[in-house]
Parts: structure tokens; sequence; C-alpha cells
């Protein structure tokens, strides 16, 4: 008994073409995401308001079309929907590829990372709460170090 097996080759002309094989891919397969570039900087966490432009892929079952470019805001939160939870640990000028749905892939950019205030309140109200006596806090030192009070 003999074993055929074929081989074929897919030529992308462009990276778009790229993207939309690899959404078809992954609506076929059930993939959830697809990292495509990795960005640098700050990190997407629960509470962050992430600036994201959005290229949607839908596939109607014999072809896939990608729709024009959306630019959104949201914050992450338990709330958000379940797509949008792959965006979490996403950095900056990442970009991901995210299924929606069993028939659409969405392509997310980050643009810009904003992490929420409460957090770095919090933070910072119990280093003042912890602070010895004489001892005081530097209001425009970023990092939140204590600073020694003068005995004057």
């Amino acid at each position: 008994m003999e074993s055929s097996s074929k081989a074929f080759t897919i030529a992308c002309v462009n990276s778009d073409d790229e993207l939309k094989l690899i959404a078809l891919l992954m609506i076929l397969c059930t993939v959830d995401s697809v990292d495509i570039e990795a960005g640098s900087d700050d990190e997407v966490q629960m509470g962050s308001s992430v600036l994201y432009e959005a290229t949607p892929f839908v596939f109607d079952g014999s072809t896939i079309k990608s729709c024009s470019e959306e630019q959104s805001k949201l914050r992450l939160s338990a709330k958000a929907e379940p797509w949008a939870m792959h965006l979490l640990a996403m950095r900056k000028s990442a970009k991901r590829l995210i299924r929606k749905d069993e028939r659409s892939v969405v392509l997310v950019y980050v643009k810009k990372i904003k992490h929420s205030m409460k957090k770095q309140e919090g933070s910072l109200s119990t280093s003042l709460t912890s602070a010895p006596e004489g001892v005081a806090h530097d209001e425009n030192d970023a990092e939140g170090e204590i600073i020694a009070e003068s005995l004057t």
C-alpha cells in the first residue's frame, strides 16, 4: 500500500495576505490568539486603559475579507468581553490576532497603555501610613521614596 503525500506552496503578495491566511487558519482550527509582533515598554494589566487599532477579518464561508481599521479605547476589567482578555500582557506597539467568534478574527495593534491610578494611590497611602515618626513623604518623588525631615 502506497501513501501519497501532496505538497503545496502559498505565495503571499503582501503582509495583508499573510494576515488573512493566519486569520483563516485561526477560524478553521479554533485558535484563540496569535502574536504577530511582540512590542516593547509597558504591559497591559487588569485595570489598564488601552488605546488600540483594530482590523477585523470576517470569514463568510468561502472568502475572508478585511474590514477598515478602527481606533478604539477600553479599560480592561473582569467585566470585559472574552476576546478583550487576550489583551492582557500585550506590550505597547504589539500586534496580536484574536479570534472573536466562529467567523471573525481581529488584528489588534496597541498604541498606548495607561495604568489605573487606583493601584498607584493604594501603594502610596500604604507607604505614608507605614512611615516612622519624623519621616515625611516627598510628593514630587514618582517612586514614592521616603525622605527624612530635618529636625530644626
